[in-house]
């Protein structure tokens, strides 16, 4: 009888399951995954606070200097107006004298030129007066220099208040005053020139003095004379004219 031996002692078998290791565990790779993506969250949600707490200080640094920068230009058009403004009255003040507020000889002189011009280049005639208060002199000694410049200044008022498309009014210096008729022809410039000037037959007068105010003058067009300089010259030879014949009256055309 051949029996082997597994027949005679039988077999036996032994199933050993070995548990997996603790990180293969379903669990514990659920926590692996959830804790990752919670890591990947919270690293989206620092990156999205930082982006957004730089996008504040980008946009405060940007909304300071926007602020400066306003601030800048407006200050910078503020000084620009002041400037303006000063360059106004700076010329203003160049141009114009301060008792009357009539523009002064200076400013005549470039108005007389450009009316010169105008008339012999074949244009409008060109009518001068110039005129003086009769015995100011005495206005500033007998009533006191107060008086003589509120003389002074209501002849300059009634100067400006002429026709003012045509006229210009001036205070050469002192007691004396210019007026020229523009933009008219001849015999037009010289009656308003006579209208304006209103010489003795309707003596002005100021409230601060009492007596009638005298004046003479000395008239010239532009026809009597090749230049500003030479009308002027004229009209002023028939002012001083009229004072040695007597005074308040007028010598010219």
């Amino acid at each position: 009888m051949d029996w082997r031996q597994s027949d005679l002692l039988g077999e036996a078998s032994l199933v050993i399951v070995l548990a997996p290791p603790r990180w293969r565990r379903g669990e514990v790779i659920g926590l692996g995954i959830h804790g990752l993506a919670s890591v990947i969250y919270g690293f989206y949600l620092w990156r999205t606070a930082s982006y957004r707490r730089r996008q504040r200080q980008l946009n405060t640094v940007i909304d300071r200097r926007t602020r400066e920068l306003s601030d800048k230009n407006l200050a910078l058009q503020q000084a620009s107006q002041e400037r303006e403004a000063l360059m106004r009255q700076l010329e203003y003040r160049a141009s114009h004298d301060v008792l009357t507020a009539l523009p002064n000889r200076r400013e005549a002189e470039r108005v007389l030129q450009q009316g010169f011009d105008e008339a012999h280049a074949g244009g409008a005639a060109l009518a001068l007066a110039l005129m003086d208060v009769d015995h100011f002199k005495r206005i500033n000694d007998d009533d006191g220099h107060g008086v003589g410049d509120a003389v002074l200044s209501a002849i300059g008022q009634a100067l400006s208040e002429q026709d003012q498309a045509h006229c210009f009014a001036a205070r050469l210096g002192g007691e004396e005053f210019l007026l020229a008729v523009t933009g008219l022809d001849a015999a037009q410039a010289r009656a308003v020139r006579a209208r304006a000037t209103a010489l003795g037959r309707h003596p002005g007068r100021c409230a601060r003095h009492a007596r009638a105010l005298h004046r003479q003058h000395g008239h010239g067009d532009s026809d009597e004379a090749p230049s500003r300089r030479a009308l002027l010259a004229l009209a002023d030879r028939r002012l001083y004219d009229a004072k040695r014949q007597g005074r308040d009256r007028l010598i010219g055309p």
